[in-house]
């Protein structure tokens, strides 16, 4: 139970910073190129879902956003995070932290599925 409350402090307390600052062996500019990637996404789908892959990147070719990930699924956590924090660090961690145990529902629907 102490180990669980360690693991949650440190969590908390390293909330707003980014991820790759915690992790070893990760390559900071991917991070970085992520959590951009995922608040010019949530960025156009809030103020002009046409524009959504006319990303500010290349200027002037259009549609650059094409090219890379767009990470729309993932817009179901980071959207709500970002759109009440205004801190695109902090919805991409919670997007970090909900992915593994979203994945371990969805397989685990997937098993009993097929029996």
């Amino acid at each position: 139970m102490i180990g669980i409350q360690r693991i949650f402090h440190q969590l908390l307390h390293h909330a707003g910073r980014p991820l790759h600052d915690l992790a070893r062996g990760a390559h900071p500019s991917d991070a970085r190129f992520h959590t951009w990637i995922l608040a010019w996404v949530h960025h156009a789908l809030v103020s002009n879902p046409t524009t959504l892959f006319d990303a500010p990147i290349y200027h002037p070719a259009p549609r650059q956003l094409t090219g890379a990930e767009n990470f729309l699924s993932s817009q179901i956590v980071f959207t709500p995070v970002a759109s009440l924090t205004g801190n695109p660090v902090l919805a991409m961690n919670a997007l970090c932290f909900l992915a593994y145990p979203a994945a371990a529902l969805a397989m685990q629907g997937l098993v009993r599925s097929l029996g």
